[in-house]
């Protein structure tokens, strides 16, 4: 069946529509060397070793599975992804869904970490602090409009904090 790009979306409810989703994911790309991975992968089992994808990735770096090696990967793995994000809330008021299914990441040489954050449906956006940059700013899907800052920093909270955070160190 295809898909009829000139239908009125206004004929549908929109409270069920949302409920109905697909996404269609090609490979990620980063500029980087090593390895890029959905984030959700690094705490399952590598086919090729039978490790855990984390302890893959230190043993490529030749640093071995030590408290030492743990600590400095999730340091620069935390580095890497919470000050973009908590400048992105600052700044524009938007908080990206960033959970593990959401990000990728590429792993590359001397504990490189990048990341890129995918499907942003989930974001949340607190309208009064985008327009303090971006004064005619219209938002059409009022789904991505938070109730306020407090809801925009408990996405971020519930995404990053809890969800990616918390796989590594189960004691968050």
């Amino acid at each position: 069946m295809l898909w009829n790009r000139s239908v009125n979306m206004q004929m549908f409810d929109k409270d069920r529509a949302r409920q109905l989703a697909c996404i269609i994911r090609q490979k990620p790309e980063i500029d980087g060397k090593g390895a890029t991975v959905v984030s959700a992968s690094l705490v399952n089992k590598n086919p090729i070793d039978q490790k855990v994808i984390v302890d893959s990735y230190l043993e490529w770096l030749n640093q071995g599975i030590t408290k030492e090696s743990i600590t400095t990967f999730i340091e620069r793995y935390s580095q890497a992804l919470i000050p973009p994000l908590i400048a992105f809330i600052q700044n524009y008021g938007i908080a990206l869904e960033a959970h593990m299914q959401n990000t990728v990441v590429n792993l590359g040489p001397h504990f490189d970490i990048q990341f890129l954050v995918r499907d942003l449906g989930g974001s949340r956006i607190d309208l009064e602090t985008l327009q303090h940059r971006v004064s005619d700013i219209k938002i059409t899907n009022d789904s991505l409009i938070a109730d306020s800052i407090d809801a925009v920093i408990a996405k971020f909270q519930h995404a990053v904090i809890q969800n990616q955070m918390a796989e590594f160190n189960p004691s968050f």
